[in-house]
């Protein structure tokens, strides 16, 4: 909510949650005392695991990370499947278990911007989000739950 002497953000990717690349630099808003919503989008994540952090940068140099996030891409991400793909209408999602917290559900466009978001309820199994208002093509369904997060692509008809 609020920024004192933000230079900049360095978006950070890991297979091994050991050494870490720097993806992006982003810059930051140095003094601000309002919202700012930064975004980057990793276009090549690599199959299975992928462990993200940031760094972010004072004008002074000192520097500090967030918390590391992990995200599992492929077609068996996480424990959840979704169906059918490609969509017409309403997109199906089936978990392997029951959801111990609530989730966050957001569908990400090509471009990294999220055009629509939703909350799945704890122990569920299964949900349904509705496609119909979206244009054809191709994107990402992004379910977080606690510190899992869950990426899956799929097509839009």
């Amino acid at each position: 909510s609020q920024e004192l002497q933000n230079s900049h953000f360095e978006v950070q990717h890991s297979t091994d949650n050991r050494t870490f690349t720097t993806l992006e630099k982003i810059a930051g808003a140095g003094d601000s005392d309002v919202e700012i919503d930064y975004a980057y989008t990793h276009k090549t994540p690599a199959q299975g695991v992928n462990y993200y952090r940031l760094q972010q940068f004072d004008f002074d140099g000192q520097s500090s990370y967030s918390q590391v996030v992990s995200v599992r891409f492929g077609d068996n991400a996480g424990t959840a499947s979704i169906y059918p793909n490609p969509v017409s209408e309403v997109l199906n999602v089936a978990f392997g278990e029951e959801l111990t917290n609530d989730a966050t559900a957001e569908i990400v466009n090509q471009s990294g911007s999220v055009v629509l978001r939703t909350v799945f309820a704890e122990k569920s199994l299964t949900q349904e989000v509705n496609t119909a208002n979206l244009p054809a093509g191709v994107y990402f369904l992004r379910i977080v739950s606690g510190n899992e997060v869950m990426t899956q692509r799929f097509v839009k008809k």
